[in-house]
């Protein structure tokens, strides 16, 4: 009985051996097929900068009055609302980026026409849109202006 127990225990460290040895060639396999990836550069540590300030132009167009204007002047304050505005308009000045440049011209008439708006950031423009003709149009305009 004491030869069949010997003779066990070392069958089970052959085999137990063969498993290690079995694993650690799979192992050398797996690294040798596998492309080494090359290491990547350190994250910054600062954010980049961003922001500072732009020259925006909201222009407003059509025909009639507008009925309202709603525009931004600065992210931190309230939209600025007109009523009745004469037509053409146009608001300029210097904002703080990053920012959301919009502006909202609404044209309610009784006769058919169109409303457009248009935004220019450092006298470029950067959107424009025109209404539908028709007794009432809207036109929105918005950028995201971040430097």
């Amino acid at each position: 009985m004491a030869v069949i127990i010997a003779v066990t225990l070392l069958l089970c460290g052959g085999v137990g051996t063969a498993g290690v040895l079995i694993a650690r060639n799979v192992t050398q396999t797996a690294k040798d097929a596998v492309p080494q990836i090359p290491e990547l550069p350190a994250a910054p540590t600062e954010a980049p900068e961003i922001g500072g300030k732009v020259s925006v132009t909201y222009e407003v167009t059509g025909d009639g009055p507008a009925s309202q204007l709603v525009y931004v002047e600065s992210l931190s304050e309230s939209p600025q609302r007109l009523e009745n505005v004469k037509l053409p308009w146009t608001f300029t000045g210097e904002i703080d980026t990053p920012t959301v440049l919009t502006v909202t011209a609404i044209r309610l008439s009784g006769t058919e026409g169109t409303i457009s708006c248009r935004v220019l950031v450092d006298g470029q423009e950067v959107a424009h849109r025109t209404s539908e003709p028709g007794t009432f149009g809207t036109a929105t305009c918005n950028h995201f202006a971040f430097e």
